[in-house]
């Protein structure tokens, strides 16, 4: 596990990423190289090489996502070909989005 200081790490290098305190949800590919992070209004994602790199060496791309209504989670599917998102509440959709990978 890697603990990271997303204000120093990430902010203070990467003007166009979101402040800490507008992320809501995130969740590590199964291969351990992709890394979603999303706020209200977006999702962010990053790619490395290895897993010996940071996540933070670059700028996040920002992926496809409508907003709902208290939607503050997110995680892969299990072969890293989507992901989906939830809100809270009770019979809340669950939102599936078609990944297309890319390299760095």
């Amino acid at each position: 596990v890697t603990c990271v200081d997303y204000n120093q790490e990430c902010r203070n290098r990467h003007h166009t990423s979101p402040s800490k305190g507008e992320l809501v949800g995130g969740d590590i590919s199964p291969s351990g190289l992709g890394l979603l992070i999303k706020s209200y209004s977006s999702v962010y994602y990053w790619r490395r090489s290895s897993t010996e790199e940071s996540f933070f060496d670059s700028d996040p791309r920002v992926l496809p996502y409508t907003s709902e209504r208290q939607g503050e989670a997110i995680c892969w599917d299990a072969k890293e070909r989507g992901y989906f998102t939830l809100s809270e509440g009770r019979n809340q959709m669950l939102y599936y989005y078609p990944y297309q990978r890319h390299n760095r």
